[in-house]
């Protein structure tokens, strides 16, 4: 994870699902105080034809990858910007966003992220989670080395 600027375009090829979303990814320090902020386009013209008329909500998830002691586990950034355990219904980070708007999440704030190689963490929007999800309206925006 090095300090720069990334941008992800919805059309971009991607090595996973997710790849229906614009992202511009900003990183900077280092593991030890570690910053991601991440600006996401939600465009109608990734929305079915259904949602494209309601409203959104932005999902910010990490995923913890397991080893032979642990299991892996999600995580989700509320509202609040507390992070907790996936349960369902789907904690939303942000709600009542227009097609079209650009918002911008500040994931990390001088977070040591040294102890956690492979962690990988999300972004993603639709009219709900299932509806997120089912689009593939989500993308990685950090996988920790």
């Amino acid at each position: 994870a090095r300090p720069g600027r990334d941008r992800h375009h919805a059309d971009d090829p991607d090595t996973g699902a997710g790849s229906r979303i614009q992202t511009e990814v900003t990183t900077q320090g280092t593991l030890k105080n570690f910053g991601l902020s991440v600006v996401v386009k939600v465009d109608s013209a990734t929305t079915s034809r259904f949602a494209a008329a309601d409203t959104n909500q932005v999902f910010v998830a990490y995923l913890t990858p397991g080893n032979s002691v642990t299991v892996s586990t999600w995580h989700v950034l509320d509202r609040a910007k507390n992070w907790g355990v996936l349960d369902w219904p789907l904690k939303e980070f942000l709600s009542n966003v227009q097609n079209a708007d650009q918002v911008q999440i500040d994931i990390l704030s001088n977070a040591d992220i040294t102890a956690l190689s492979g962690t990988t963490y999300y972004v993603g929007y639709g009219t709900n989670a299932d509806e997120m999800l089912n689009a593939g309206r989500y993308r990685v925006v950090l996988t920790v080395p």
